[in-house]
């Protein structure tokens, strides 16, 4: 009986250590809509709403988001009512000099603001480029992703995706 009661207690230490962590803003892991809404003046519910591959679906959107001088896309990501992600994504660029001038521009904010990055990659070759900065900030992940595939003539894709989560750090806790 005694360790039934220490493995509920271990459980609900776990869950209460996340649900609160400050995600983005104002904003913090389990917030409802209703309350990202209230702490985001101007988000709305979007009307094509995304969906992460871990089943979060985008439940609030604001437009047009100033960040290094460019407008971003903010999407809220919820599972079962509670916001678990913050992805702010990046305006569509002319070129991949662009691209590489708005990420290093988010890189230069976000080491002011976390310190050097825990993790980088750095890869691009023709027709790849891959390029992702990480912070840990408590129990928050930030990951800063820029990617794109393709060519000017066959149609180039590219990324540009600044996400706050808590993924890697609840994995962390298991440990």
């Amino acid at each position: 009986m005694k360790y039934v009661f220490a493995i509920l207690l271990a459980l609900f230490y776990l869950q209460g250590s996340i649900s609160g962590q400050v995600l983005w803003l104002k904003t913090s892991y389990g917030m409802t809509p209703k309350e990202v809404q209230q702490a985001v003046p101007g988000t709305v519910v979007p009307k094509d709403p995304e969906q992460l591959s871990g089943n979060a679906v985008e439940g609030m959107r604001l437009e047009n988001y100033p960040v290094v001088g460019r407008p971003f896309l903010v999407r809220f990501f919820f599972q079962a009512g509670k916001l678990t992600d913050v992805m702010l994504e990046g305006p569509k660029e002319e070129s991949s000099a662009a691209y590489l001038a708005t990420f290093d521009a988010l890189t230069d904010v976000l080491r002011s603001k976390y310190g050097v990055e825990s993790s980088k990659k750095r890869q691009d070759e023709p027709g790849f480029l891959l390029f992702e900065s990480k912070w840990i900030d408590g129990k928050t992940d930030i990951d800063l992703l820029l990617t794109s595939a393709g060519d000017a003539s066959s149609g180039q894709v590219t990324y540009l995706n600044l996400t706050y989560s808590t993924s890697l750090s609840k994995e962390a806790e298991k440990l």
